[in-house]
């Protein structure tokens, strides 16, 4: 009886310490050297939106949104 108790205390134990080690996460930033106007030149108006405003396509308008063809898709 006082075996399984000694496990019992070390397991938990050992599981309480383990848990604690996690390390944090470093996010890293890239800092963005042009400005809006920079970019607008370089890119397309869709990549702009995209890229730099963060948009995205309207929904159920593009060309494979109506495909009904045979085959696999991934």
């Amino acid at each position: 009886m006082k075996n399984i108790l000694s496990i019992t205390a070390f397991l938990i134990l050992l599981a309480g310490t383990s848990c604690g080690q996690t390390r944090k996460k470093q996010v890293k930033s890239y800092p963005i050297k042009k400005t809006e106007s920079e970019w607008k030149k370089i890119l397309s108006p869709v990549a702009f939106q995209i890229m730099v405003k963060g948009g995205t396509e309207a929904p159920f308008n593009n060309p494979y949104n109506d495909n009904h063809e045979k085959g696999i898709y991934v």
